[in-house]
């Protein structure tokens, strides 16, 4: 039968206390290595368990920064502080935000749509500008000629006045009036030239006159010689006219100067010394001329130049021997033409006034100007038989 005192006593433990010496003695049966602590048997050692100094313990210096915590999002349109959820704030609450390592990421700006736009046409409108002017300019206006400026230019009138002309001699009016100045008048002592009387197998019919000149101007003694033409003569009358200052007659340089004031050096290099100035009487008008004596060896050189002075100024350079010329006359043709009359190589250009003929010609030993066609022939006629006509010598 049971004790029955067993009834109030108490239950055994649970409770098992381990010891050092419970552990060594564990140790020794299962064959372990007891260490002996200060020469003492381990069967005899009483473990008294003594507690090791305390130390405070250093935690580690890290270098890596702390991350910042960050306050976890709050739903404020929940009654629940964490977001509406307990859970989830519980989780939110628990949870160390994530370190996020290497450049934080930067927002790109968008450029507005309207100022693209702006940018793309003012790149075409200068690009546009830029290939007209290097690309379509340069063949609008590249062949347009050049604009040339003609300078002015001076020469003398017959009045011995300083005017301009195109083709004038002098570039400053300065030069022209220490040039153009008017010849003193002087009083020739030489013997007078006598005229060559008519020989006797003159058959032609003409009339001489003898001019007196006043020498004070060119203008005047070409105004008194056109003064003789204009007066009235019978058709086809062929006149010689033979200026005169005092017992002297003018000399073939002189009266070639005064009707053409611009004498080619081509010309007045070969001037010999007969002359002849006659006016012809045709059915509308007087025509004035001039036949020079160059010599036949220098005709040839003569022929090339008037050729090349056809393509000039000759037309302007000759224009002196025309009496009157009405302003409306116009030059009907464009270009001087050839001919020839009994040996004579002529060549002439057409106005629009009836018998109006600016031309020249070459015979014998002359050089012969004129106006018209009949004044030409009538004067190649006179000058047949060498020497029939008075020729000044």
């Amino acid at each position: 039968m049971d004790d029955p005192n067993q009834k109030f006593q108490p239950p055994q433990s649970n409770i098992f206390v381990r010891t050092m010496e419970d552990d060594l003695k564990n140790l020794q049966n299962t064959g372990g290595q007891v260490p002996n602590i200060a020469g003492q048997p381990v069967e005899n050692l009483n473990v008294s368990p003594t507690p090791p100094p305390v130390v405070p313990s250093v935690p580690p210096i890290s270098t890596t920064p702390e991350p910042i915590p960050v306050a976890p999002a709050v739903n404020i349109n929940n009654n629940s502080i964490f977001g509406g959820d307990a859970t989830m704030g519980m989780m939110a609450d628990t949870e160390a935000p994530k370190e996020v390592k290497g450049p934080r990421p930067v927002m790109s700006k968008k450029i507005p749509t309207k100022l693209i736009m702006i940018g793309g046409i003012a790149v075409l409108v200068i690009g546009g500008a830029l290939a007209f002017y290097f690309l379509v300019y340069p063949k609008l206006f590249d062949s347009q000629p050049p604009i040339v400026v003609v300078p002015d230019k001076f020469t003398c009138d017959f009045n011995y006045r300083c005017i301009k002309n195109p083709v004038g001699d002098f570039v400053t009016l300065a030069d022209c009036q220490k040039t153009c100045i008017k010849p003193p008048v002087t009083v020739v002592t030489s013997t007078p030239v006598t005229i060559a009387p008519p020989l006797a197998l003159v058959t032609l019919p003409y009339n001489a006159y003898t001019l007196p000149m006043n020498l004070s101007t060119c203008a005047t003694i070409l105004t008194s010689i056109k003064a003789e033409v204009k007066k009235p003569a019978a058709v086809e009358t062929f006149k010689i006219l033979m200026p005169k200052f005092k017992t002297e007659y003018l000399s073939n340089p002189e009266i070639t100067g005064i009707f053409i004031p611009k004498v080619p050096k081509e010309l007045s290099d070969v001037l010999k010394e007969k002359y002849l100035v006659f006016a012809y009487y045709g059915t509308t008008t007087a025509s004035l001329g001039l036949a020079m004596e160059v010599g036949q060896a220098n005709i040839p050189a003569l022929k090339d130049y008037f050729l090349n002075w056809e393509k000039k100024t000759i037309v302007k350079d000759l224009s002196n021997f025309f009496v009157t010329l009405p302003a409306t006359a116009k030059l009907k043709d464009k270009v001087f033409k050839a001919r020839t009359f009994q040996g004579a190589d002529i060549r002439g250009i057409l106005y629009t006034t009836p018998q109006t003929v600016l031309t020249y010609g070459f015979f014998n030993d002359y050089l012969i100007i004129t106006t018209s066609n009949e004044a030409m022939d009538s004067a190649v006629s006179h000058l047949q038989g060498g020497g029939a006509v008075p020729i000044i010598q």
